[in-house]
């Protein structure tokens, strides 16, 4: 009998260690088998990851090249645009050398002063496309830097015994090409009549030139002299000079406001809306080159 149960417990003991055996090789089994299928989930990310890469690689490039493309179409526009405005000052400059020299052979007073005359118009326009192939923006022009050379450029033509102060209060706004050779024109018409007209009694003299910014995004541009002021009629419509009747049609040229008025001496006032925005989307795409 205990042979027996001596027989009995090896063969539960023998039953329990085959038990044990069988669980250690299935749990070696599944470890086995997930550390495969991890094995292969990573290699499968990894090749997904590569792929992906190429992709975006691929897709970069081909940004990469079209950005480089469209920056050297924007460089040929920008020189092709610059090189116009370029021979259109060297065209205008070879206007007024023919001008002045016409006006060597002329012997009427009259004639000779509207060349002049035409001579300012000419050099005001000139400046502009001067302006424009010189600096980087090709379509719009910077107010201050052009009004301070106008005015440079009055102060060394425009011979006068009488000792005529410049005031400058000029905002840097930016306008496009259309409006500023507008109002440069208007500018040289209103700096013309008070140097011809306003201080012919005077010794001395001020002109005044202010644009500025107005609240409702307008720009109003007084053109200032404390001489003796106008003896014309000062509704616009009745002034016989030629330069009051170039200002008002430049004037609505821009849609602007004109006010001409006596006050210790004339006063001539635009207010008119700028034209910004095609200078703005220009500094856009200019920044971020069509792609980002």
């Amino acid at each position: 009998k205990n042979q027996n149960q001596q027989l009995h417990r090896q063969a539960e003991l023998q039953k329990s260690k085959v038990a044990r055996a069988n669980l250690i090789r299935n749990i070696s089994l599944g470890g086995t088998l997930l550390f495969l299928i991890i094995i292969i989930l990573l290699y499968y990310s990894y090749r997904l990851k590569q792929k992906t890469n190429r992709l975006l690689n691929l897709q970069k490039s081909e940004i990469d090249h079209k950005n480089t493309i469209l920056h050297k179409l924007i460089l040929e526009k920008e020189w092709l645009l610059k090189e116009v405005h370029h021979r259109v000052k060297n065209n205008l400059q070879m206007v007024m050398s023919l001008l002045k020299a016409q006006s060597f052979y002329l012997k009427d007073n009259a004639a000779i002063v509207a060349i002049e005359e035409s001579h300012h118009r000419i050099h005001a326009m000139s400046l502009i496309h001067k302006k424009l192939y010189q600096l980087d923006n090709v379509i719009s022009i910077n107010m201050l830097i052009y009004v301070e050379e106008l005015v440079e450029y009055f102060k060394e033509t425009f011979h006068s015994t009488k000792e005529i102060q410049f005031d400058l209060d000029v905002d840097p706004i930016e306008l496009d090409t259309t409006q500023a050779v507008s109002l440069g024109l208007i500018l040289n018409e209103a700096i013309t009549n008070s140097l011809k007209n306003a201080f012919l009694g005077a010794h001395k003299g001020r002109i005044t030139i202010t644009l500025k910014r107005s609240q409702n995004g307008n720009l109003n541009l007084i053109i200032r002299d404390d001489g003796a002021g106008s003896h014309e009629d000062l509704i616009v419509n009745d002034f016989k000079s030629l330069g009051i009747k170039l200002i008002k049609g430049l004037s609505e040229d821009l849609g602007a406001k004109l006010q001409i008025l006596n006050d210790n001496g004339l006063v001539i006032s635009i207010e008119f809306t700028p034209n910004e925005k095609m200078s703005e989307a220009y500094s856009q795409n200019k920044e971020n080159h069509i792609f980002n």
